[in-house]
């Protein structure tokens, strides 16, 4: 093996090794229970559902950021922030919303049009 091939083997493991440790020092928040309503009706079980979670880097800039919303076909399921996008360098929003039957069409479109809309309008800060 030359020499040269050496020391870009090196730089390669290098920079490897460096990558590495910068991504571990991310430290990441999350925030929970945050509604995306501005203005909640009586509603209850709305109080209760339109609620969302925002996990992100803490001191990054220009960063990514992912809507997330769970499965359970529009019937059961809850908000979590899954694991393999977790550290990736980005936002993720999980969001909870309105399920059938309590609620039927539009409503549950409505909640997800709304957390995308809080989205757009508070992920600056």
């Amino acid at each position: 093996m030359t020499l040269k091939k050496m020391k870009n083997i090196f730089k390669l493991f290098f920079l490897l090794f460096l990558g590495k440790s910068f991504a571990q020092t991310t430290l990441y928040k999350t925030l929970t229970d945050l509604s995306y309503y501005e203005n909640l009706v009586n509603d209850a079980y709305q109080n209760k559902r339109c609620k969302l979670d925002l996990y992100y880097p803490e001191g990054v800039k220009n960063y990514s950021t992912v809507v997330w919303f769970h499965g359970g076909g529009l019937k059961s399921g809850s908000k979590a922030i899954p694991k393999l996008i977790k550290k990736k360098g980005l936002a993720v929003v999980a969001v909870n919303y309105r399920l059938h039957p309590k609620v039927n069409a539009p409503k549950y479109i409505e909640d997800a049009a709304a957390a995308v809309a809080w989205v757009f309008k508070n992920i600056e800060r």
